[in-house]
């Protein structure tokens, strides 16, 4: 165990790199999601652009400099293709809320999950409700 005394000289020092508590886990969804579209069938720019996400805000995302929001790691999931049962568990272990059935939203993005939509389609259907989108 270290002494706290330690840890503020290796933070002082540079020697780690220091991460407020409050964002680690949004950091850690960052590299998540930079991880899987580099080994994805997905383009950068291509996946931005199917997601309504402008490049400059896209890449502040991926390399953690902008915090990714709920909403915000919903839509990347749903665009790198991943389904109802992976993105329930990825909320819950970035630390996100999961979909809740009994909101209006979380059932309307869960009835697109479950049956295949896309990232456009399930906006579409989301309007069409006149329910906020992602």
């Amino acid at each position: 165990m270290k002494l706290t005394s330690t840890l503020l000289e290796q933070v002082l020092s540079n020697q780690y790199e220091y991460v407020p508590v409050e964002h680690r886990e949004f950091q850690e969804a960052s590299k998540f999601l930079l991880y899987h579209i580099q080994n994805s069938k997905f383009n950068k720019k291509q996946l931005f652009t199917s997601l309504d996400i402008s490049e400059s805000i896209g890449y502040k995302y991926l390399d953690g400099s902008r915090v990714i929001n709920r909403d915000t790691f919903i839509k990347f999931l749903i665009g790198l293709d991943f389904d109802y049962n992976a993105i329930q568990s990825l909320l819950i272990n970035f630390g996100y809320g999961s979909l809740y059935i009994r909101n209006k939203r979380d059932g309307a993005i869960i009835h697109g999950l479950v049956n295949g939509y896309t990232y456009l389609e399930l906006k579409k259907y989301l309007e069409k409700y006149q329910i906020p989108t992602l």
